[in-house]
């Protein structure tokens, strides 16, 4: 966990191990309401100052938690290869992060998850395409 924790940063307060996760990898917890959301979204419009300081603010009152479910087939992988890789465990660590934020919906920008994607699409096809060359 604190591995997760260290490679996600500041954004996260908290990493914890769930017994309500079954098909999941992960969840967050304690993020803000959709409708502060919102109110912080005009806010932005209005005057980026006044908005940057009460995001701030409410980020600290309002700390994230991620939930993973240890059992998981992700979560278990992800605890072989950070030993292996930390460099790509690391940006697999951020994924489910943001993955999650998305489903409870709370990430700011979800197009900031796009060169990763990328990335791990790439790595694939490459794997992909030395196995066929390989003859596996």
């Amino acid at each position: 966990m604190k591995f997760l924790k260290d490679s996600i940063g500041t954004q996260v307060s908290k990493v914890v191990s769930s017994k309500r996760l079954f098909s999941q990898s992960c969840v967050v917890s304690g993020h803000m309401s959709s409708s502060l959301k919102d109110m912080l979204k005009m806010m932005e419009r209005e005057n980026q100052s006044q908005y940057d300081q009460f995001r701030s603010m409410l980020q600290q009152q309002n700390p994230m938690t991620l939930e993973i479910n240890p059992n998981h087939d992700l979560i278990v992988k992800l605890n072989a290869a950070r030993k292996v890789d930390g460099e790509m465990s690391k940006e697999i660590a951020i994924q489910l992060w943001e993955n999650a934020q998305v489903n409870a919906g709370v990430i700011d920008d979800p197009r900031s998850m796009l060169k990763r994607i990328e990335r791990f699409m790439d790595l694939t096809l490459d794997q992909s395409i030395t196995k066929s060359l390989l003859g596996k």
